[in-house]
């Protein structure tokens, strides 16, 4: 349904949207959307993890990798924009191991011994890095161009659109829906919950805050349950002993590569494209979801870096 939503609003390309969403469609994705508990657009949720089946051969235990499932609906029908929502669940699927042990060192937080703890806490470091390992693999299938020019804008919103400055109304709906932001990696609610997890701290009114109306209801709730319990853990970190406390920041050190690996990616097909195709009197570079981007996860990934824990001077 979103699919269709988004395709319908950029199917003139991103410089020529609709300048509504009529009655018909507008209800169909308020009443579609309600009912995972999420906002009318396209989403990365959607977008990835509810647009796959696995390939001939493979269940949904044993699928795994990119290569092992394939997508239900496509904007463009390229093998680009296949890979790119593949290997998005390729990293989505890498962090579940990620989610089991937080929800394990949560869980446990009071009972877990020292040796227990750290070594529970380095398995969360490691699951992070291979999300940043399948995160590279962007490049392997996809073309810069085609991400650019015929994928990113089918996944854009209409919140921070220069094209669409005064947001996009619903017909027949509330008026809040004309100002939603597009699909991104933000909208991740496994990224979150490790952010959540190592404690980094974002003022109220962060993109990154606003992007959790953009989860499923179940995830965000899941995500909750990390940022309160979030607080109980640093205080476990902080009484414990040098080990507990380098395993933490290999966590936070493992967080800070995945994003530095982000800002490579979206340097790669986001910056770099635009630089190349951009019209005479278009503004700065935005992402689908309205930010300027490298500025952006800098930043983010600054705010994550000073949840390192201080150790001892040897």
């Amino acid at each position: 349904m979103m699919m269709l939503l988004n395709g319908f609003v950029w199917c003139l390309g991103e410089h020529f949207p609709v300048s509504n969403v009529p009655a018909p469609l507008s209800t169909l994705a308020v009443i579609s959307a309600k009912r995972i508990g999420n906002l009318p657009i396209l989403t990365h949720c959607v977008v990835s993890l509810f647009n796959v089946i696995p390939t001939e051969g493979k269940t949904w235990e044993t699928a795994k990798r990119a290569e092992d499932f394939k997508l239900l609906h496509s904007f463009t029908g390229t093998q680009d924009e296949s890979w790119f929502f593949l290997v998005t669940v390729e990293i989505e699927l890498m962090s579940v191991e990620v989610m089991k042990t937080m929800k394990r060192i949560l869980e446990g937080i009071d009972a877990l011994s020292q040796e227990e703890l750290e070594k529970e806490l380095r398995h969360v470091a490691v699951g992070v890095d291979t999300m940043s390992t399948s995160l590279a693999r962007m490049g392997e299938h996809l073309n810069a161009d085609v991400f650019y020019c015929q994928l990113r804008p089918f996944l854009s919103g209409w919140k921070g659109n220069d094209n669409l400055p005064h947001g996009l109304p619903f017909e027949g709906e509330d008026e809040k829906y004309s100002k939603l932001s597009g699909a991104s990696a933000s909208q991740s609610t496994s990224i979150a919950m490790i952010d959540a997890f190592i404690g980094t701290k974002y003022p109220d009114d962060h993109f990154l805050i606003n992007m959790r109306d953009y989860m499923p209801s179940d995830h965000r709730q899941s995500l909750q349950y990390i940022l309160d319990q979030s607080a109980k853990l640093r205080y476990r970190i902080d009484i414990s002993g040098e080990n507990v406390k380098g395993a933490f920041n290999a966590i936070v050190k493992s967080v800070h590569n995945f994003r530095s690996e982000h800002i490579r990616i979206v340097a790669r097909y986001v910056v770099t494209p635009s630089a190349k195709h951009k019209k005479e009197g278009e503004g700065s570079v935005k992402g689908t979801g309205g930010t300027k981007p490298i500025a952006f996860l800098k930043n983010v990934r600054d705010a994550s870096d000073k949840s390192t824990v201080s150790l001892a001077k040897q």
